[in-house]
């Protein structure tokens, strides 16, 4: 209501593109959603089994604030064995909310007021919002199609100041799909032990990989100090709604961000931790069949978008998002999205919601059935054919 009063912080705090088109989108009959980035996979059987054997031994009360000893344990484990990353996982992993809630807490636990975050334009929503709840500078860092959507050390560089607090990388990017190269990694590492700065690596999408391989920068021991891991389970196995992450980072970091995180939420739900434990422990074989999916789902956007006159597609290499290019069609993407959602029912987020460098392109989830794409791509190239003919 008017003339009751907020704070400056939840002022400046702008609403998701993404959810504005979702909460739309939801009003709507008969919509193809390809705007929300979340598996249409159920989660793991065995691990829904874990979840309910849990509750039914008792696992209902609160969990210490650092997460589950077994399930810390099991992230080490994992991390040592498929990332080279060796923590100690009493004192250098701690379980939380989710990745939002890890990078709401380490904005938290990393900056001051007047401190710099350098950000990927276009990149994930949510970083420009928990850099500015934690009173830091948003800075962004432009990551071009040529460069293959990777981030590039000498664009980070010159965006470095002394104020520069953390670097946020996330590889695999979303919202492009890009994958920065371990030779750009190693670089931008360095830069960041050097300056004094914080090298915070979202590493979410890392099991979605269709080409090379993933690379952790905390592999690196000469900067292990300065790197800090983000990760969940959300994606990897279908887990959105569990809402378990991770971070691993020096024990002075950890300890810290314990603090935050008990002010915070106390501690993630010990249901959903013995699911994650499952999840890690368990099979990994439903991983690698969503994977083997995407990749299918992958191909059919990639060649269905460069079948349209005005946009072109780059294949991305990871996660579950295309980001192709609209700028043939003589529209602003926020402009290109709205009239898709009302003329055909296709949900779309307009590349500019990810950030200036996002102008000109749409971001398209494939964690959707193939009969869905489909019809999607058919719906969008009637649409444009229209669009075109209206413009002679």
């Amino acid at each position: 209501m008017d003339g009751f009063p907020i704070s400056t912080r939840a002022g400046r705090i702008k609403q998701p593109e993404i959810r504005r088109i979702f909460n739309m989108a939801l009003a709507m009959k008969d919509v193809i959603h390809l705007e929300i980035g979340e598996p249409d996979f159920p989660t793991p059987p065995h691990v829904v089994r874990a979840a309910a054997e849990a509750a039914e031994c008792g696992w209902t009360k609160y969990a210490p604030s650092m997460g589950d000893p077994a399930l810390r344990a099991a992230v080490a484990e994992k991390a040592r064995r498929q990332n080279s990353i060796e923590a100690d996982p009493t004192t250098e992993v701690i379980i939380t909310h989710g990745a939002m809630g890890a990078l709401a807490a380490l904005m938290l636990t990393l900056v001051d007021d007047g401190d710099e975050v350098l950000i990927p334009d276009p990149g994930w929503i949510n970083y420009t919002g928990h850099a500015q709840l934690a009173g830091a500078t948003p800075v962004y860092v432009r990551i071009r199609e040529e460069d293959g959507f990777g981030l590039d050390p000498d664009a980070v560089r010159a965006a470095m100041t002394p104020r520069t607090k953390a670097v946020i990388v996330n590889n695999p990017s979303n919202p492009t799909g890009g994958v920065t190269s371990r030779e750009n990694l190693v670089e931008i590492a360095r830069m960041c032990a050097d300056a004094g700065a914080y090298l915070v690596s979202d590493e979410v999408y890392e099991s979605i990989l269709f080409e090379g391989e993933h690379f952790s920068p905390a592999s690196l021991p000469e900067v292990r100090d300065w790197v800090i891991t983000v990760n969940s389970f959300s994606k990897t196995y279908s887990m959105t709604g569990w809402r378990v992450g991770y971070v691993i980072a020096r024990p002075h970091v950890i300890r810290a961000m314990t603090r935050v995180q008990e002010h915070m939420v106390a501690s993630v739900t010990t249901v959903s931790q013995r699911a994650a434990l499952a999840a890690l422990t368990g099979p990994q074989d439903c991983v690698s069949t969503m994977v083997f999916e995407y990749k299918r789902r992958r191909d059919l956007v990639v060649s269905g978008f460069n079948r349209i006159p005005g946009f072109s597609c780059r294949a991305p290499a990871a996660t579950f998002y295309a980001f192709p290019s609209a700028k043939g069609i003589g529209m602003t993407s926020s402009d290109l999205a709205m009239r898709l959602l009302e003329k055909t029912g296709v949900a779309l987020v307009p590349g500019s919601a990810f950030g200036a460098a996002g102008e000109g392109y749409l971001r398209v989830s494939f964690a959707n059935s193939e009969a869905n794409i489909r019809e999607a791509l058919a719906r969008i190239e009637r649409a444009v054919a229209e669009i075109a003919g209206s413009s002679r």
